[in-house]
Parts: structure tokens; sequence; C-alpha cells
């Protein structure tokens, strides 16, 4: 499979993992972002993570008001797959907040290309 489509699974599934989290521990948050999201990009909050995670990053900052720590521990517990999978995965989402947002798809899509498409069957 090309590089592409290995990283649009990736992220529709990293999109799956934050929506469902989201619903299911934080609908309240959910919902404020999604109008954050939905004013500014026209699209709701996991919606914009899988099309920019870096817009989706800028959402978490304009919430948090510009504050990086609680915006990591946020995107550790949203991106669960992801930080579990080591300081690599940290190191991807670490990078995203930074600003490095092609850094953080292509640590994203080397450690979770086999998990998506598991998913995605």
């Amino acid at each position: 499979m090309s590089e592409d489509k290995d990283t649009k699974f990736v992220l529709t599934y990293l999109q799956s993992v934050i929506e469902d989290r989201l619903k299911k521990h934080m609908p309240g948050l959910l919902l404020s972002l999604n109008m954050h999201a939905f004013s500014r990009y026209g699209k709701y909050a996991p919606q914009l993570f899988a099309s920019s995670p870096l817009a989706f990053v800028n959402i978490l900052k304009i919430y948090f008001r510009d504050n990086d720590e609680l915006v990591i521990r946020l995107l550790r517990y949203l991106l669960k797959p992801l930080n579990d999978a080591g300081s690599a995965g940290q190191e991807a989402i670490e990078s995203l907040v930074k600003g490095d947002e092609k850094k953080f798809i292509e640590i994203a899509t080397r450690l979770l290309r086999k998990e998506a498409k598991k998913w995605f069957k």
C-alpha cells in the first residue's frame, strides 16, 4: 500500500479513537471543542484531526489558553494507542504540540500502520 493511504488509515483510526474517548469520558469537552472547531474551520473536532492534526491542536490551545502542558496531557490521553507505543509515540505528540505536523504524521504512520489496517478491516 502506498504511504499516502497508510497515512490516511492512521489519521482516520486516530480520529475514531479521539471521538470514542471524548464521547465516553468527556462529552462536555467534546461539545465545546466541536463548537470551537466548527466556528473556526467548519468541521467538528475529531474530523478536523483527520484532515489537519495541527489545526486540532490549535483548537485545544485556544480552548486551554495556550497551556501546552495541559494540551500534551490531554493528547496523550486522547491518542492512547500512540502514547502506548513508547517514547517514539510521546515524541510524536510533543512534536505536534510544537507545530511539526509532518514529523507527527511520519512517526504516527510508522508506529500505527499495522494497528490501523487491522482496525479498518
